[in-house]
């Protein structure tokens, strides 16, 4: 059985994106090599949220090349009080990585798919009168790892996906 004292039933408590920059393998001694990732010329931008607006999900899929893994981020936030709604998902839609951050200290990073490859995530935007659902999903040869990540924090009030 699962316990939260070993980090499993985690949630997320930060999301960040970046325009910029690339995802390498790692390479650091005591570090996950090929799963985990090192970040370069990435500048983060922190995404408002509370944590029921949040979901992320990570299946496989068998082939005759071998598995591949699907990494699903999710975000809603309301629409009824957005005045840069139309701007906020313009610069979404050009996100290249997205930083998730557990309540266990972890990071993972949706967008690096391959060895070096890091196509950007597959994004959509669905929305009615109410919420709006921005959904990164990338395809990986492997399974999520974890991402050793130097911090900056660009503009947070540019990118609110949640208003209290």
């Amino acid at each position: 059985m699962f316990s939260k004292q070993q980090g499993y039933l985690s949630n997320v408590c930060d999301i960040k994106i970046s325009f910029t920059g690339m995802l390498y393998p790692s390479n650091v001694e005591d570090y996950q090599p090929f799963y985990n990732s090192l970040g370069i010329d990435l500048n983060f931008i922190k995404l408002y949220f509370s944590s029921a607006s949040v979901a992320f999900l990570e299946t496989s899929q068998d082939s005759k090349a071998g598995p591949s893994y699907k990494q699903k981020l999710t975000l809603f936030f309301p629409e009824r009080f957005d005045g840069k709604r139309s701007e906020r998902i313009a610069a979404l839609q050009k996100v290249k990585f997205v930083q998730v951050t557990f309540t266990n200290g972890k990071t993972l990073l949706v967008g690096r798919n391959d060895h070096i490859q890091n196509q950007k995530p597959l994004i959509s935007v669905q929305s009615d009168l109410k919420y709006t659902q921005v959904q990164f999903e990338s395809e990986s040869i492997t399974p999520s790892g974890y991402a050793m990540i130097e911090e900056f924090v660009g503009l947070p009030s540019l990118f609110p996906v949640s208003f209290t």
